[in-house]
């Protein structure tokens, strides 16, 4: 009785977001930004606004998930903290494109290519891991770059060597836009805050801001699951 009561109950805060975030704008506002509301640029359906909203929880459950695995993660690391270590991969995207060329759609479409990677084993340490995109560095200069939390016991340098060799645009010119490949190992939980989080030094706290609102600009997700 209790399960159905609370998926009655999600249900139906689930139709109060999509007709929330359904709503337009008023019209001096549309007429300033170009758009239906913050969420669109013109008048979904019904099915996007659903859509839409999926994404959004689709993303919270893995966040709790993450927590909760972390959580796990602390109490092994009492007991043996050598065998709580990840990775964290840093790479720049095409450093040409402009804030408007930057759309949901490109950065999905990397997030697509490296699930289809994953899949291969010399890269099923991509299996799973954690993506987030960032925009803005020191100065709010525009540094489209992406940092993928992982765990594997793969050498720092053959993983990078294969992420190369794979996605560097000398290899694969016409298709790929990254460049400038770094692995590095760090602790689980400082890895975990710093990627799925997005928890950074006080000082760069302005720039994760500022990337969140242009994230939420161009609808595309805080973190990402390959």
């Amino acid at each position: 009785m209790a399960n159905y009561v609370q998926k009655s109950t999600d249900e139906e805060v689930g139709r109060m977001l999509v007709d929330i975030i359904m709503v337009a704008d008023d019209e001096e506002t549309q007429e300033r930004t170009g758009r239906w509301n913050a969420k669109f640029e013109t008048a979904p359906t019904r099915l996007q606004a659903e859509d839409w909203i999926y994404r959004v929880w689709t993303i919270g459950g893995m966040q709790m998930k993450k927590k909760k695995e972390e959580r796990q993660r602390r109490m092994i690391k009492q007991l043996a903290p050598e065998l709580i270590i990840s990775k964290l991969i840093t790479f720049a995207i095409d450093q040409k494109k402009t804030e408007e060329q930057i759309t949901q759609e490109y950065c999905e479409s990397i997030v697509n290519e490296l699930r289809k990677a994953s899949k291969y084993e010399s890269y099923k340490y991509l299996r799973g891991s954690n993506l987030r995109f960032e925009f803005y560095t020191e100065g709010d200069k525009f540094n489209p770059h992406c940092h993928i939390e992982t765990q594997s016991d793969m050498k720092n340098t053959e993983m990078a060597q294969l992420f190369r060799r794979k996605f560097m645009p000398e290899k694969n010119p016409k298709k790929w836009d990254i460049y400038r490949v770094n692995v590095v190992e760090r602790n689980a939980e400082i890895t975990f805050e710093y990627v799925i989080e997005g928890n950074k030094k006080e000082a760069k706290m302005p720039h994760v801001l500022k990337d969140n609102k242009f994230k939420l600009s161009k609808n595309i997700d805080i973190l990402y699951v390959i």
